[in-house]
């Protein structure tokens, strides 16, 4: 992932990803789950809620149904 500023410069964020390539949301919900806390401080339960809102908008505007939907 490359942060691209207006005046040109930019960085890479891009943080190595190893063949385990969800290590680190595994990480984050084994550690809810051993500190007893039931939202993430990183993705909190209003951010999971607006991108899913957004993947079903593009789903609608693209016209793609699952056949679970029907």
């Amino acid at each position: 992932m490359e942060l691209r500023r207006r005046d040109g410069s930019a960085d890479d964020l891009t943080v190595p990803q190893s063949a385990k390539s969800m290590y680190y949301e595994a990480r984050e919900f084994m550690d809810l789950i051993a500190s007893g806390r039931l939202e993430s401080d990183t993705n909190s339960h209003a951010n999971s809620l607006a991108a899913m809102e957004i993947m079903d908008e593009v789903r609608r505007q693209i016209g793609l149904v699952f056949p679970a939907d029907i």
